[in-house]
């Protein structure tokens, strides 16, 4: 529901971040897929819409899809292919809209 009305109202940031947490949520509940698809998904919008910090948000959660992915045997072998498109749409659209680092305080 938060995903349907950050979108509908255009929160590009808050979609970045709702996609990002719910792609650790399925990863680690072993939907690995479902996780990379939901990135994938996210990077194209951040992309088309030029959001840097958007995209530093999917990079946080791919990385930790892509440990978890790593970790999940036989499973995470079958998802080499998908994890390393997303990957490579993510570099892509950070060496086109520059890459920042998230901070925490």
């Amino acid at each position: 529901e938060a995903f349907r009305a950050q979108r509908m109202s255009g929160d590009l940031l808050g979609l970045a971040r709702t996609a990002a947490a719910l792609a650790r949520v399925l990863s680690a509940g072993s939907l690995h897929r479902e996780a990379l698809e939901l990135l994938r998904i996210s990077v194209e919008l951040n992309h088309a819409k030029g959001s840097p910090l958007g995209l530093a948000y999917n990079r946080e959660a791919l990385a930790i899809v892509a440990r978890e992915v790593a970790g999940a045997g036989e499973a995470g072998k079958g998802l080499v292919g998908e994890l390393a498109a997303v990957e490579r749409e993510l570099a892509f659209a950070e060496r086109r809209w520059g890459r920042v680092e998230l901070r925490y305080e």
